[in-house]
């Protein structure tokens, strides 16, 4: 008896084992997807869609969401920041175990999963999106999470929440506000056929939106239906003009002796006129009898959570609201909200929609929320039609043409996976975490690798660690520091003040800059001052194109083709080996954002030299740094794909406080660079062999570091200060180089300067992949305060291990709110330093002690937290 008992348990716990799983990896795809047609709100037009595709596995099976990140204002996305929460994320995901025993067991372990996450979206926020930080981001994983738990259990993610009705229907599409008056007809004509309301985008124009509604009117009328009114004004008014609207929307509701017309007026005010918002629906209240109708004002923009419903709620409400599962964080939360609004405040409608640019990933999340909520009144999500591809493998449909219902299928979860063949063509940037990317194992190019453990570096930006570092030094050198914003600070000691603007001093002239972004003008300087240069010829990007395949076929293959005007590499195609490369890679120059933006129409054809790339730092009249750039590439390793290759390489660059921010792409560009070689991102190589993934040798496009200072040959360092100085008041620079071979004299090989730049990035030569770091923050430094105030700093020692100094004191301008002041010590006290924080009327003081290294970002860091572009508060410090 007791043995079978105990069998029948053992049997019990085996199973519960069996269903508690790890889930193994998780994968983010960045895609940017063209509208087919341009869509356009009282706010902005938009042309294309920037979406995040989380991708979830265990146990042989993938789940699935969409991230629709919409920007600070909209979702609590800085776009800034995405890539490192979504990596820091993945990172959470990754390690997670998941019970799928059964639907109350996988639900309670994906609300423990998204509590991690939340937390670290909370932990991870900057002063612009510290409210509601990252929702967009975290709707992505929360859709993923429930798509994995509802196909492992084999059920759909409506039934895993607790489904509320069997279909689901769409109640209205959208009209731009960029239709004409034919068109809108043509399509409320057919809202009116198919759907429960007719819902245009308004404007900030009172008659237009009269206009609107009165073409609304008409189609009723002339189909002799009672379809609801709908105008989204995305926050057009003013709340003196919403007022005057409102008593107009009145006058023209009572035209029309009847009862059951609907008006719904869609967030008229931006988004902090909550109170006013509230007074609106008073307005209408009071104004319209029932006898005309009912106007409900509808919340959205000021309505993101269940703490927005209940600030709404305690100013008396709305009539309607707007869900949507990007600004709440997901499906759960989304829930959450409908079941209280539901319970407490029950004549509320509720209407749930999703976000222009998205595919029917997030559609098949909308409506399977759709039939889980406590009540729905309006959904306009309908299939998506006007991006240039649906992303998701098994598209929504209609039941029929004539009839709104839509078919989702019966399959688990979503009912559709990813289409990953689409997504190579869209997808802008890739970030994966756990099994199937050998991230763990000796590559053949990590031999030789610095390891870096400054992990308190990692979330800079690259202009914002070069700046840091020059506020470093300056501290050491025990100056006073004041910081305005993260890329920018003054140091100050006995009356003299040097400010500096990512790495350049402040005080270099207009032309001076000027001359050095225009390449054509430097590269006469060059020549002139007996430096090398390529030979070439600078052409108009509306110049005949067979004129310059002409050129290029007299100055003979291969050629070089970049914008005019631009950094960075944006832009930039070497080694053209041919006229049909060559017509592409101007298509580049003229259709690449960036590069069209930075340049001014012109573009510069140049005889390819081949040989290294070499950035020589210059300050006080010498080279005091030279760094290597290694065009980027993959090694084979006879297993791995070039796919993975580049995942691998890309983590290994993840913990390199300068490249942390510049992955190898995996672009259109870099395809087409892969298929130069005979080889597609999928092809797996051979041990040692190299492939490479651009043409251009710039860090940000990928490229590798190696600092070779001593190994430079006299005459080229020679060369590259001979082209600082054809250029007038030039002092700190970089000057980049392209040599067949740095360790021989420059006469008798191929070489050309390409470009001097006044704020050239430092930190490479800080952090290289390979070599011996350079403390160039120190030897600008020094030369900017020698040049400015005549003083020499180059004796005083900075090296961390031998400075006296303990701790540092900070000065805030202005007060810090409980969020900063609560996350300052948070970090703080996890990284072991100690911090007292005293606020003052009109400042905020701190004193900290600890390690020094994780003390000396604290101005830089501070600054992030407490600073925007519309409010600059000053960060006072000194060390002592």
């Amino acid at each position: 008896m007791f043995s079978k008992l105990f069998n029948y348990f053992l049997g019990q716990e085996a199973s519960k084992k069996s269903s508690v799983l790890k889930i193994s990896k998780a994968e983010c795809y960045k895609v940017v997807v063209p509208l087919i047609k341009p869509f356009s709100t009282s706010r902005a037009t938009s042309t294309k869609s920037t979406n995040y595709l989380i991708r979830l596995e265990c146990d042989g099976i993938a789940g699935v969401g969409e991230a629709a990140a919409r920007g600070s204002k909209l979702t609590g996305d800085h776009k800034k920041y995405i890539s490192g929460v979504v990596g820091k994320m993945l990172e959470i995901v990754s390690e997670s175990i998941v019970d799928f025993s059964d639907k109350e067991s996988a639900l309670t372990s994906v609300k423990a999963i998204y509590s991690e996450l939340e937390a670290c979206a909370v932990e991870n926020a900057k002063k612009v999106n510290k409210d509601k930080p990252f929702r967009g981001i975290l709707s992505g994983f929360d859709i993923a999470l429930l798509d994995l738990a509802a196909k492992k259990l084999g059920i759909t993610v409506s039934s895993l929440l607790g489904e509320k009705r069997e279909r689901a229907y769409v109640s209205a599409s959208t009209l731009s506000a960029s239709k004409g008056a034919v068109e809108i007809i043509d399509r409320l004509r057919s809202q009116a056929q198919k759907f429960d309301a007719f819902r245009c985008k308004g404007a900030a124009d009172h008659a237009e939106n009269l206009d609107r509604l009165d073409s609304m009117r008409d189609v009723n009328r002339e189909l002799s239906k009672n379809t609801s009114y709908w105008l989204d004004l995305n926050e057009a008014l003013s709340p003196e003009g919403a007022i005057e609207f409102i008593q107009l929307a009145v006058d023209w509701m009572s035209k029309e002796d009847n009862e059951k017309q609907l008006m719904i007026i869609e967030q008229p005010l931006p988004k902090k006129y909550v109170k006013e918002l509230c007074s609106l629906q008073r307005l209408c209240d009071e104004l319209l009898p029932l006898k005309y109708g009912r106007i409900a004002i509808m919340a959205d923009e000021s309505l993101w959570d269940l703490d927005d419903f209940k600030l709404l709620m305690s100013h008396g409400g709305c009539k309607a609201i707007n869900i949507k599962i990007p600004k709440v964080g997901g499906l759960l939360k989304a829930l959450e909200l409908g079941e209280y609004v539901e319970k407490n405040s029950p004549d509320t409608m509720v209407y749930i929609g999703g976000m222009i640019g998205t595919s029917d990933m997030m559609g098949r999340a909308i409506y399977n929320l759709y039939k889980a909520l406590p009540r729905i009144d309006f959904c306009t999500t309908s299939p998506a039609a006007n991006v240039e591809k649906n992303l998701a493998k098994n598209p929504l449909r209609y039941v029929s043409a004539s009839i709104n219902e839509i078919l989702l299928g019966d399959k688990p979860g979503l009912g559709s996976d990813l289409d990953y063949k689409a997504i190579e063509k869209y997808k802008e940037d890739y970030f994966s975490r756990g099994e199937g990317v050998a991230f763990d194992k000796p590559l053949i190019f990590d031999k030789s690798l610095n390891v870096y453990k400054n992990k308190e570096l990692l979330g800079f930006t690259p202009k914002e660690l070069d700046n840091h570092l020059i506020e470093r030094e300056a501290l050491l050198f025990g100056l006073n520091s004041v910081r305005s914003t993260p890329t920018k600070f003054s140091v100050f000691e006995a009356g003299n003040i040097a400010t500096f603007s990512w790495t350049a001093a402040l005080g270099i002239p207009k032309e001076t800059r000027l001359v050095c972004k225009e390449k054509a003008v430097t590269k006469e300087l060059f020549r002139s001052a007996g430096a090398p240069v390529a030979e070439g010829n600078s052409y108009s990007i509306h110049d005949d194109r067979a004129e310059i395949v002409a050129y290029a076929e007299k100055l003979g293959w291969p050629v070089v083709i970049k914008p005019g005007v631009g950094t960075g590499g944006v832009g930039v195609t070497a080694n053209i080996s041919n006229s049909e490369e060559l017509l592409w890679a101007i298509d580049q120059v003229t259709n690449n954002k960036l590069a069209s933006e930075r340049n001014d129409d012109t573009l510069i054809l140049e005889k390819h030299v081949s040989g290294k790339e070499l950035r020589i730092i210059v300050a006080g009249g010498k080279a005091v740094a030279a760094i290597e750039r290694i065009q980027p590439h993959v090694v084979g390793d006879g297993v791995s794909s070039i796919n993975d290759l580049i995942d691998a390489k890309n983590k290994l660059r993840s913990e390199n406080p300068r490249l942390s921010n510049s992955n190898l792409k995996k672009s259109t560009a870099a395809e087409f660079q892969i298929k130069r070689q005979g080889k597609t991102l999928n092809s797996i190589l051979c041990v040692g062999e190299v492939v490479t993934i651009s043409p251009v040798f710039s860090i940000s496009q990928g490229a590798d570091t190696r600092s070779v200072i001593h190994k430079v040959h006299p005459t080229v360092l020679e060369a590259a200060i001979k082209a600082v100085n054809s250029v007038q008041e030039l002092y700190e620079t970089g000057v980049d180089f392209i040599l067949e071979d740095y360790t021989k004299p420059i006469n008798g090989q191929q070489a050309c300067i390409c470009e001097v730049n006044t704020s050239p990035s430092i930190c490479a030569a800080h952090f290289p992949m390979y070599g011996k770091p350079v403390n160039v923050a120190r030897e600008f430094l020094c030369s900017v305060l020698h040049r400015k105030w005549g003083e020499n700093y180059s004796h005083i020692d900075t090296a961390l291990e031998n400075s006296s100094y303990t701790g540092m004191f900070i000065e805030v301008e202005g007060e810090l709110d409980h969020h900063q002041h609560t996350y300052i010590l948070r970090e703080l006290e996890a990284e072991g330093v100690e911090c007292e924080i005293q606020r003052y009327r009109f400042v905020t003081a701190l004193s900290c002690k600890g390690d020094l290294s994780k003390i000396l970002t604290l101005p830089s860091l501070i600054s992030m937290l407490v600073s925007s572009s519309s409010d600059v508060r000053k960060v006072t410090s000194f060390l002592f």
